[in-house]
């Protein structure tokens, strides 16, 4: 006789019924790619603003059509591949806007201005050029292959070094993570330039940055970062962890 007065492979039906409900809706966590990247960027300099050098680990996850960026600085971007769309999320000010993060690094929004506007005005002024090399090399057990890129910026007078190593090892949705970074900023805004050339394919593993000879203030006169990722490793993330939290606010002017 089991615990229901029955055999014990049988259950009331309503109590079957009941549980079938909640496992209906009952949210399912999914699994999901989490990628690590450790962050380092030298010190930035406009004018007589200094931004001291960071060291900071960057949290990623890549989903079903949807990826979330973690900044060390408690700001979330949310990328929605199917709609092409991205919002910021600022957990300190529980508030969330549609654009790019702030190059300040403190963690507020811009006031509601375009950040990246003044950049996004100079793509047809970029002169790019992009290479494969030959080079190769093992880095933390992914098979990497280097990349060079070299844009320069004629009205400045600056020119912008990035030396990339990528791979194929991994099942990670390249496209995806490529988006993602480029919605949360972490990428020169050189697309009109880099059309015309061929796209650095896999993913980037390391990526070194240097920007030089810009006299006019417009950019850092001199700036450099270094991108490594030292994680890759499938989880079991939350329901609603690509989405805006509930009770955020959206922002719109001056905070």
């Amino acid at each position: 006789m089991s615990i229901f007065g029955a055999r014990p492979c049988e259950m009331p039906i309503s109590l079957a019924i009941a549980l079938a409900l909640v496992v209906a809706v009952t949210p399912v966590a999914s699994c999901d790619t989490l990628i690590k990247l450790v962050q380092h960027t030298s010190t930035i300099e406009f004018g007589a603003m200094a931004i001291p050098e960071r060291n900071d680990t960057i949290l990623i996850w890549l989903g079903d059509n949807k990826a979330r960026m973690d900044a060390a600085n408690g700001v979330s971007t949310l990328y929605d591949a199917e709609t092409d769309s991205t919002v910021v999320v600022y957990h300190k000010f529980e508030i969330y806007t549609h654009g790019l993060l702030s190059p300040f690094g403190g963690g507020e929004p811009a006031g509601g201005v375009d950040l990246t506007a003044g950049l996004a005005a100079l793509n047809p002024t970029f002169i790019t050029h992009v290479e494969k090399t030959s080079e190769s090399q093992l880095i933390n057990g992914w098979n990497c292959v280097r990349w060079v890129q070299c844009d320069s910026i004629p009205m400045l007078g600056a020119v912008l070094l990035t030396d990339t190593w990528t791979t194929e090892d991994t099942k990670v949705d390249f496209a995806l993570y490529n988006k993602l970074l480029d919605a949360g900023s972490m990428r020169p805004a050189t697309k009109a330039g880099s059309e015309r050339q061929p796209e650095i394919t896999g993913l980037p593993i390391l990526t070194e940055l240097e920007l030089r000879g810009d006299s006019t203030g417009a950019l850092p006169s001199n700036f450099g970062s270094r991108d490594k990722i030292v994680l890759i490793e499938e989880v079991q993330t939350p329901p609603g962890h690509y989405d805006i939290p509930a009770g955020y606010e959206l922002f719109i002017g001056s905070h």
